[in-house]
C-alpha cells in the first residue's frame, strides 16, 4: 500500500486569510451609507446592500427581479439604464433622478455607474458597480437657501447679518436705502454704531 501525504498548514491559512477579507468587504459593503448595487450584463440586478433597498425601499428580491417582467419597478429600469450607459468604461457616468418608492414618497437621488470588467476562470463579464444617494435633503436645503437669498435682496426691509463677533458681514440694499450709508461702509460696523452715525 502506498501512502501520501501533504501539508495544509500554508493552504489553510491562505483559506483563512481569504474568508477574514470577505468578512472584511462584506462589512464595508453592507455598512456604508449609499446603496450599492452590482449589475451583470447590464440587465439585472445580482448584489444590493442594504443601504439601497432602504433607499428605494425595495427589497433584494425586488431588485433582482427580470426588468422584462411587469412587476420590475422603475428604480430598477433606472439602475439597469445606467449600468449600460457605463460601458465599455472607464469613465463614471453620473444621473440625477426623481424616483417614488412603493410607499409613495417620492426623493431625489443621485447615481453613480462605473464599468468593472471582471475576469474569472478565462471568462470575462460586463459588471458594473451602481451608487445611489438620497440627495433630497442637500436639494431642499439648497433651494432654502436660494429662498432666502431671494427674500433678503427683494426684502423693503434693511436688513443686515452678523459674525460671532457682532460684526456685520452683509446688507441688503433697503439697509443702505434706509441709512444712506454704502454696503461697503457698512460691512465691518457694528448695529450700534449704524445707530450712532445718524
Amino acid at each position: 500500500s502506498i501512502g501520501t501525504c501533504q501539508d495544509l498548514t500554508e493552504f489553510q491559512r491562505a483559506q483563512r486569510a481569504l474568508r477574514l477579507s470577505e468578512a472584511k468587504l462584506r462589512s464595508l459593503f453592507d455598512s456604508v451609507p449609499q446603496g450599492i448595487a452590482l449589475v451583470e450584463d447590464g440587465d439585472r440586478c445580482t448584489l444590493a446592500n442594504p443601504a439601497l433597498e432602504r433607499i428605494c425601499g425595495l427589497s433584494m428580491e425586488a431588485l433582482q427581479a427580470t426588468p422584462t417582467s411587469g412587476a420590475a419597478p422603475a428604480i430598477l429600469h433606472d439602475l439597469l439604464d445606467l449600468s449600460r450607459a457605463a460601458h465599455p468604461g472607464p469613465a463614471t457616468v453620473t444621473a440625477i433622478r426623481q424616483w417614488q418608492r412603493p410607499d409613495g414618497r417620492n426623493l431625489a437621488v443621485q447615481l453613480k455607474a462605473n464599468a468593472v470588467e471582471l475576469q474569472a476562470a478565462g471568462v470575462s463579464a460586463p459588471l458594473a458597480w451602481v451608487q445611489v444617494e438620497d440627495i433630497s435633503e442637500s436639494l431642499a436645503a439648497s433651494e432654502g437657501l436660494r429662498l432666502a437669498a431671494s427674500v433678503f435682496h427683494s426684502a423693503a426691509e434693511g436688513i443686515f447679518i452678523t459674525d460671532a463677533d457682532g460684526l456685520i458681514v452683509d446688507v441688503n440694499q433697503a439697509l443702505s436705502n434706509i441709512t444712506g450709508y454704502s454696503r461697503q461702509e457698512l460691512l465691518g460696523q457694528t448695529p450700534r454704531q449704524i445707530g450712532r452715525a445718524h
